[in-house]
């Protein structure tokens, strides 16, 4: 009631469309994405308006678990940078920083809000999705969390950051693995982000929509 959230999912207020539509289209967490078919842009649309019109004055009932809790003030302060929302990036990293008991998580977020301060964006970016990947998801590589980033961005047209995460993807990947990257760098290259956005979500192992 009233959006404050449940044990299970944030609050709806506060956040921006952008990150709205991220979530609907390619979602964090456990969330099912919800494809054109199921809602079409015109909807979703108005979905974002409205969660964007709530007011911030909602008191949040956080999730149970303290490690998905973490988990996702990472990704959302990760989505935040990606849509150059300082203020939200930071109030995601003060959130992180009262929540973890480790002394070396907590110094990598302090020094990612002097980073964001500095202007370093790009560095603070690489130092969250580090921190997700090795300790607040440990399941969660790097190799695989630029891949859900890259799946996130070509949902949302954004090519040069798609290309970005590929091109880290590739750092690390080997065999027929890095022979797939190389040919989503082709087609994003190319433009064709509908096929380059059904083999990078072949590699997470997430059903695509044929249509």
């Amino acid at each position: 009631q009233n959006a404050e959230g449940s044990s299970i999912g944030p609050a709806l207020p506060g956040h921006t469309e952008e990150q709205v539509k991220s979530q609907v289209r390619n979602p964090i967490k456990n969330m099912p994405a919800f494809s054109q078919a199921q809602i079409d842009d015109e909807g979703l649309d108005a979905i974002a308006a409205y969660i964007t019109s709530l007011g911030v004055d909602v008191a949040h009932v956080e999730p149970l678990e303290m490690d998905d809790l973490v988990s996702v003030h990472h990704w959302m302060a990760i989505l935040a940078l990606k849509n150059d929302n300082i203020v939200e990036t930071q109030h995601h990293v003060v959130h992180i920083i009262e929540l973890v008991t480790d002394p070396e998580h907590r110094h990598q977020m302090e020094e990612v809000l002097e980073m964001l301060e500095a202007g370093e964006l790009h560095d603070a970016e690489h130092t969250i999705e580090g921190m997700l990947a090795g300790t607040a998801e440990p399941e969660l590589t790097m190799e695989r969390l630029h891949l859900r980033l890259a799946d996130s961005d070509i949902q949302g047209r954004d090519v040069e950051d798609a290309l970005h995460h590929i091109e880290h993807f590739l750092e690390t990947a080997t065999g027929t693995d890095r022979a797939t990257g190389e040919e989503i760098i082709e087609l994003l290259e190319a433009g064709d982000l509908h096929e380059a956005g059904d083999i990078v979500e072949e590699l997470l192992g997430i059903e695509h929509d044929e249509g």
